[in-house]
């Protein structure tokens, strides 16, 4: 089984954003357990579409991180995405909010 998570962070059209720490914390936190972590962000990386796509094959699952808003339909369209060229890849969803859910 594959020990590489992919984190990543839908594209934003709001103010402009930095880093992204949430990712940047799960990563740490990954790499901690053992696990090999990719971080795609889509606020920071203009290629995203195409790194991520090349990190999705082997991983063991792909996490979205999202702010409840826009960043939403986004979200939305990459499960869609993942879901027709990997459909047995579990896609994490979740954020700043407490709450996760499996998308």
């Amino acid at each position: 089984m594959s020990s590489k998570v992919v984190l990543s962070q839908p594209p934003y059209t709001g103010l402009p954003l930095g880093p992204p720490l949430s990712l940047l914390s799960l990563a740490f936190r990954r790499l901690e357990a053992g696990f090999q972590v990719s971080v795609v962000a889509a606020t920071i990386n203009r290629e995203y579409k195409r790194t991520r796509a090349g990190e999705l094959p082997g991983a063991l699952c792909l996490r979205i991180s999202l702010f409840t808003g826009r960043m939403i339909k986004s979200a939305v369209d990459v499960s869609r995405w993942v879901r027709k060229v990997l459909p047995g890849l579990p896609i994490i969803c979740g954020g700043w909010q407490r709450r996760q859910q499996v998308c």
